[in-house]
């Protein structure tokens, strides 16, 4: 019930994400351990650590429909729950080609600070570099980052970092969630008093929420 209330809430703006991951068919069991051990990079999040809900997305910096979701939905998103206390998100890196590898590559090197800037200007300007030859486009966006030219090519050939956004990609792959972006969600239970045995129901629930589920707003109509 409360699942329910919260998705409503996200309103028309949010139709699309809410519906997905209440749609069965569309979602899959992920167990919490899996999804919630950061990869070699650790985890770009924003929002409250302890927020009732987590949300995790395995986003390609060149998936049309990744940079739509981060343009015209999540800032709603992140205004009415991230910015709330309501939601913690979690951005993580599926690259779909070895340019999203490139441009997902540059937003690590940009630094935790500057990295949800950088992806932001990276799916605004998505057109731009997104083309037969994207270095120059790329360098000219992480240029307003701080990047000089020496260490935009430095970045680019950091075998370390390429490593892991290669490792990122291969745990989302082993999650088998047939979607993309993918968002996966854990709800932490919350007792209530309604006798005994339902008390230990819920504190047994709260003490290891429910399992994570993966959902593509986008595939719902």
């Amino acid at each position: 019930m409360l699942k329910t209330i919260a998705l409503i809430a996200l309103g028309l703006a949010l139709a699309h994400l809410a519906h997905a991951l209440e749609k069965p068919g569309l979602v899959q069991s992920v167990t919490v351990g899996e999804l919630m051990t950061p990869g070699p990079l650790g985890d770009q999040a924003l929002g409250n650590p302890n927020a009732p809900l987590i949300v995790v997305e395995y986003s390609s910096m060149t998936c049309p429909h990744c940079a739509e979701f981060h343009l015209n939905t999540f800032p709603e998103v992140k205004r009415r729950y991230v910015d709330a206390g309501r939601m913690r998100f979690v951005f993580r890196e599926f690259p779909l080609d070895l340019l999203a590898v490139a441009a997902a590559v540059l937003a690590r090197c940009s630094g935790s600070g500057n990295y949800f800037r950088m992806i932001d200007m990276l799916f605004t300007r998505q057109n731009e570099w997104m083309v037969m030859a994207p270095l120059p486009p790329l360098f000219a966006i992480a240029s307003q980052a701080g990047f000089t030219k020496p260490s935009f090519d430095e970045c680019l050939a950091n075998k370390q970092i390429i490593a892991g956004v290669e490792d990122s990609r291969a745990r989302r792959v082993a999650l088998q969630c047939e979607c993309h972006p993918d968002f996966l969600r854990q709800w932490h239970a919350r007792p209530r008093r309604r006798g005994p045995g339902r008390n230990r129901q819920n504190n047994a629930a709260a003490a290891g929420g429910e399992p994570m589920s993966c959902a593509n707003p986008s595939a719902v109509s």
